[in-house]
């Protein structure tokens, strides 16, 4: 009997300890998936009143925040890498861009979050000087290629799988003639300059595959975005594609072919992050108060 009662108690004990192992890791488990999610610094549009936002130069979105935002101070930069490096040490307290750009930056950069409110629902475009009759026929291509095709175009370049990433050769004939087609070349995963220094991203991707179709060589011109309009508008390139979203301003003086939304929202920078920076800080701070 003795031995009986001794087993049952062995057998309490282990079936104990392995439910309190089972609660431990759990909660480990959730602490560290919660740990992971990411929380924007300013949660709301409303929270960024009287804060500081900057865009590339040449959008034309301070209209669209201000519906949302009081009293916001906006500054322009040419590049978008130097708006998030102004984010990361708090020049700025956000930085606009299509939802493409945000979320595939937020991916990247732990550092980083998107504010969870769309302040515009719009599309990007292909721009081609007023009047140019060769914006029917890409019209027409793009038609051709399909939704399907600038879907999975899509999917590619703004998802994080790299090895996907590659250009197709131009393998067609170009029967129909060349063209020059200014790109936006610092905005990854848009347009941007890849490993063998050659422009790559979703847009000139999407240009080649409209190409194919239309059987015409291709030959891009990388710049800032603040240089494609200007270069359309000047004959420097036939027409010009590179994160820009559709606008009555930009339709005022370019004809524009819509080939997939792209919704404008902010980043801020990832408070979870932030304060896991400071507990680590304070942390070390105390060892140092000890030692």
């Amino acid at each position: 009997m003795l031995v009986k009662n001794r087993k049952i108690l062995v057998f309490m004990l282990l079936f104990s300890f392995l439910i309190s192992m089972f609660v431990f890791t759990s909660s480990s488990f959730a602490e560290e998936k919660s740990g992971s999610e990411k929380v924007a610094e300013f949660p709301k549009l409303s929270d960024l009143d009287g804060k500081k936002i900057s865009m590339l130069t040449g959008a034309p979105f301070t209209e669209y925040v201000d519906k949302y935002v009081k009293g916001a101070k906006y500054s322009f930069y040419d590049n978008f890498a130097d708006i998030l490096n102004a984010l990361r040490v708090g020049k700025i307290d956000a930085a606009l861009n299509n939802t493409a750009v945000a979320e595939f930056q937020a991916n990247k950069f732990e550092e980083f979050a998107v504010i969870d409110q769309c302040i515009e629902e719009m599309e990007f475009g292909i721009a081609f000087k007023k009047g140019n009759p060769e914006q029917k026929k890409w019209a027409e291509g793009l038609k051709k290629v399909g939704k399907d095709e600038v879907d999975r175009l899509w999917d590619i370049w703004v998802g994080a799988d790299e090895s996907k990433k590659i250009l197709q050769e131009q393998d067609w004939p170009g029967k129909n003639g060349s063209v020059k087609i200014g790109v936006i070349d610092n905005l990854e995963p848009m347009g941007y300059i890849g490993e063998d220094e050659k422009i790559v991203g979703f847009d000139p991707a999407l240009i080649l595959s409209i190409a194919k179709v239309l059987d015409i060589k291709v030959e891009f011109i990388g710049m800032e975005l603040a240089g494609l309009l200007p270069a359309v508008e000047s004959g420097k390139v036939d027409f010009a594609i590179g994160s820009m979203l559709i606008t009555k301003s930009r339709l005022e003086t370019m004809d524009m072919i819509p080939y997939h939304s792209g919704n404008v929202v902010l980043i801020t920078r990832n408070a979870a992050k932030k304060s896991e920076k400071e507990s680590s800080s304070l942390n070390n701070f105390k060892k140092q108060i000890v030692n």
